[in-house]
This record gives structure tokens, sequence and C-alpha cells, in this order.
């Protein structure tokens, strides 16, 4: 799992940073509605994207359908939407119920644009029940892209934290 996430990872950062990729200005009001250009969703979903890969490739092989809670700026905005549908509809997510024993969390925070710099943070987590409690982990990620005139270079992306609760009985 850890080898497919790595290779769409690199796949998907090497076809972005293979050049760069025109932009508009996007004003701070903007940002923080959740919102920004196309390019700018673009940059930090194609981040997203492939660190999910494990989860996309799951997804392939076994269509049944899992729970999901998708969190994301202006997730209703015309610029998020496609891409949470695309979400939705490849990890054949539903909403979290009471009988689950098994949810997975993506959420994304709102872009930040300081001086010629994008930073995003978004957190993947999978959380099983185990009798009363509930066990997991997180992993935080940050995604970084430098502006040069009106285009993004391709975004670097580095996991921040890690956070493990244990397996069920420890």
């Amino acid at each position: 799992m850890k080898r497919v996430r790595s290779w769409l990872t690199v796949g998907l950062v090497s076809c972005l940073s293979a050049g760069s990729i025109r932009a508009q200005t996007p004003s701070a009001r903007t940002l923080a509605r959740g919102g920004g250009d196309s390019v700018l969703v673009y940059v930090v979903m194609a981040a997203v994207l492939g660190t999910l890969g494990g989860e996309l490739a799951e997804a392939a092989r076994d269509t049944t359908e899992r729970a999901w809670q998708i969190q994301m700026p202006a997730s209703d905005s015309v610029l998020w939407r496609p891409y949470r549908d695309f979400l939705w509809r490849t990890l054949h997510a539903r909403n979290p119920t009471v009988q689950d024993s098994v949810i997975r969390t993506l959420s994304i925070a709102a872009p930040q644009i300081r001086n010629d710099t994008l930073t995003v943070s978004f957190m993947v987590a999978g959380r099983r029940r185990c009798g009363p409690k509930w066990v997991g982990s997180t992993t935080d990620y940050q995604v970084q892209a430098v502006r040069h005139g009106n285009s993004w270079e391709g975004p670097r992306i580095t996991d921040v934290d890690y956070g493990d609760t244990g397996l069920c009985g420890s």
C-alpha cells in the first residue's frame, strides 16, 4: 500500500512540476472563504490525491461503500465541488452512521498565501471501533508551492505529523 501511494504521489507531482502552471492572483477575502483560483485548487488537489493513492487503489479493487468524512474549504464552491464529487464517487464514500466500525477522514484547510508562497494543511485519518473506544492513526500534511510571476510551481508535500493510538486491546 505504501509503495502504491509513493508511486502515485511521484507520478502526480512529476506531472505538475514538469512546468509551471498559470494562475490568477486571488484576493485575501477569496482565500479566507476557502476559494482561490482554479489553478490554485488544482495544485492543492493534485497533492491531496497523491497522498490518497492507497485508498484510491483500494477503492478501484473493492467497490464496497466506505464511511468517509470529507471536509474541504468552500466545498460547495464551483472551484472545490468537482474535486469533492470526484472523491465521493471514486472512494465509494458515504456519510458515517452509528453502526460503522471504520471511518476515514480527509480534512483540507483553507489555502493561505504569504508573499509568493501558497501553504495548505490537510489531514488524512482512519479510525476503528474497538468495543467502547476508537483507535486509529492520523497523518498531517503540508503543501507548499511558490508563485513565479503568474504561475505556480509544482507542489511540495511534507508529512508534518503522524499520530497512532495503537491497536485494539492495547
